[in-house]
């Protein structure tokens, strides 16, 4: 995506908000660990599946919109009289 290219510069400014202003600092590190060791193999199919749907669902929306747009305009029509 865009951010791909400022990925070290977020996640430095990421670890610099948690430490000064995180008190729970080393519990958020303990948690982001375990997970990216054991939940998130588990999870990220779901997640690019789920992206890939969004996409898929995106694009055949753009795809009808002017009978989608027509639908909508008669019913408010329809609702008017």
């Amino acid at each position: 995506t865009g951010l791909v290219p400022y990925k070290r510069s977020l996640l430095a400014g990421a670890g610099f908000i948690c430490t000064f202003y995180g008190k729970n600092f080393k519990y958020s590190i303990l948690f982001g660990q375990t997970f990216a060791t054991t939940g998130w193999p588990s999870l990220e199919p779901a997640v690019r599946e789920l992206a890939a749907s969004y996409r898929r669902g995106k694009k055949a929306a753009e795809a009808h919109a002017p009978e989608l747009r027509a639908a909508r305009e008669s019913l408010e029509k329809l609702r008017r009289d």
